[in-house]
């Protein structure tokens, strides 16, 4: 009996274990709408540090490959670039780009603003 409990067993985890399937999903998800959703619950976890990291690497993702920097470039080398870019202050830039996180929400909404500023700057240019 126990012979034949192991092999159930064994039968039932082994199917588990077969391969991936991809299949379609129900509903499609607009990119704004997982965006607010993320944005909600960082406020809801009063999670400034993370949001202000999200923001930052997603305009460096952005900005990097524009300014035709190597995959990992050095904090200097793109504030730099982007201050040769678009004439803003480097200072400014170091601090937006890799500075202390916000102390509040306006803080972070103000941080969101100014690298979306850089951001449009850099396309334009």
């Amino acid at each position: 009996m126990a012979v034949v409990a192991v092999a159930v067993v064994a039968l039932w985890q082994g199917r588990r274990l077969g391969p991936v399937v991809a299949e379609r999903l129900p509903v499609v998800v607009r990119a704004a709408e997982t965006v607010e959703g993320r944005g909600r619950l960082y406020r809801a976890r009063r999670a400034r540090t993370q949001a202000a990291e999200a923001l930052r690497g997603g305009a460096l993702d952005r900005l990097t490959p524009r300014l035709g920097l190597g995959a990992q470039p050095r904090a200097d080398e793109v504030v730099a670039a982007l201050a040769a870019r678009t004439g803003l202050e480097a200072g400014h830039l170091g601090t937006a780009l890799y500075g202390a996180p916000p102390a509040d929400d306006a803080g972070l909404v103000a941080l969101a603003g100014y690298l979306d500023e850089i951001e449009r700057q850099v396309r334009e240019h």
